[in-house]
């Protein structure tokens, strides 16, 4: 029992910094830099430009604890959802 625990342990934190919620606040949280499309001209690539940038949101990161908990409350929803999509039940999204 004493072996299985800290597998289980780290299953339990790969799935978490995986859930929905938590890697949705995590992202909401960091610095986005959009760019202009680039395309081609003359043969030349057109140089990168930056569309707009979205500050980053430090307070944000205040909310993972709560996240975390949304995540650990979701986590029979996102299993059963796992295995319905491979059992084909589902469709993929």
């Amino acid at each position: 029992m004493t072996t299985t625990r800290p597998l289980l342990s780290g299953l339990m934190a790969t799935l978490l910094c995986t859930g929905c919620v938590t890697g949705s606040t995590i992202e909401a949280a960091k610095e986005h830099v959009n760019y202009k499309p680039q395309w081609v001209e003359d043969g030349k690539n057109r140089p990168l430009e930056v569309e707009s940038i979205e500050k980053a949101k430090p307070g944000y990161y205040a909310l993972v604890p709560v996240a975390v908990a949304a995540d650990v409350a979701l986590m029979p929803v996102y299993i059963l959802g796992t295995i319905a999509i491979n059992l084909g039940i589902l469709p993929v999204p």
